[in-house]
Parts: structure tokens; sequence; C-alpha cells
């Protein structure tokens, strides 16, 4: 079953054209228009001013109604890894929301690493005809973008207990 056979099943068309992101030093990228990959790549973004310049690119040529970025979290067990470091994930996680904010998208969903890629395996972006060869992070902007298509926001609970999403 492919991509688009499987989203048929959901009952609703998504007229909101959507830009997933996988961000880092590289960041993938997958722009999603009518429940269809349609583009997908790579950027360097391993400096802030070049992440501006070619994310700004990207948000200007396929003009998305909302977006999805893969969430990055410091766990304690990996600290220490990132003494030292300029978190470059999260610089550009940062500079992607500021981006939405000034284009006027406030349909911004984070989704944790595992959700994505525990559901929308290699095999499956294979089948679907969608897996690009040698571009990890590409793949993973598309994992993302499929997951959101099929299951909508990840809702998760505040501090208070309530539900959010």
């Amino acid at each position: 079953m492919d991509f688009k056979e499987l989203s048929s099943g959901i009952g609703h068309e998504d007229p909101l054209a959507l830009l997933a992101f996988d961000p880092g030093h590289t960041t993938g990228w997958a722009f999603f228009e009518e429940m269809e990959l349609k583009f997908c790549g790579e950027v360097d973004t391993d400096d802030i001013e070049t992440a501006v310049g070619t994310l700004s690119k990207l948000f200007e040529l396929y003009e998305p109604g909302r977006v999805v970025i893969e969430d990055y979290r410091v766990y304690k067990w990996r600290a220490k890894h990132h003494v030292g470091s300029q978190m470059m994930t999260t610089r550009v996680i940062g500079c992607i929301e500021t981006l939405c904010i000034q284009q006027g998208i406030y349909e911004i969903t984070k989704q944790p690493a595992h959700i994505a890629k525990g559901f929308c395996t290699n095999k499956k972006l294979k089948d679907w005809g969608f897996y690009q060869a040698s571009q990890k992070h590409a793949n993973d902007a598309i994992r993302h973008g499929c997951y959101y298509l099929l299951f909508g926001p990840i809702k998760h609970k505040d501090r208070q207990g309530s539900t959010v999403g």
C-alpha cells in the first residue's frame, strides 16, 4: 500500500502545504502538498547565518501553511556530550520557529524523533517511493511529515496535567 492509499483512509484531504524538518548541522526538509511528498532535500545549517539564509529560501519557495519539526531534548545521560557545544540543533529549531512567526505560520508542531522514526521505517519509505538514498536527514524529515499527515499533532501533558497539542 502506498502513502496516498494509506492517507486516503484518514477521511480528510489536507489543504495546507506542510514543510517538515529534521534540524541539525545538516537539516533535512520535506515539502508536502495535498497529502503528497513533492520535494525534499538536505541543506547546510552548520552556522546560524547560513541557516537563516538557507531556511528563509525554503519558506519563500514553498509557502507552507504549517510546519513540523523534529524536537530535540538534552537528557541527563547525554549532558556531557553538550559541554562546550554551540547546540546547533536547538539554534536551528529556534531559527525555524522564528521564520514561522515572521511568515504568519502558527501551526508549528514539534515531534520527538522516536515517534516518527518508529512508525515510518526505511522499509515503509521505500514501499511508498519516498526513500532518499544517502540523505539520512531528508528521510527523517519525510518521516515527520508522513507521521503528522497521518496522525496529526502530537498530544502531550503540560505541567498541570492538561492535554495540549
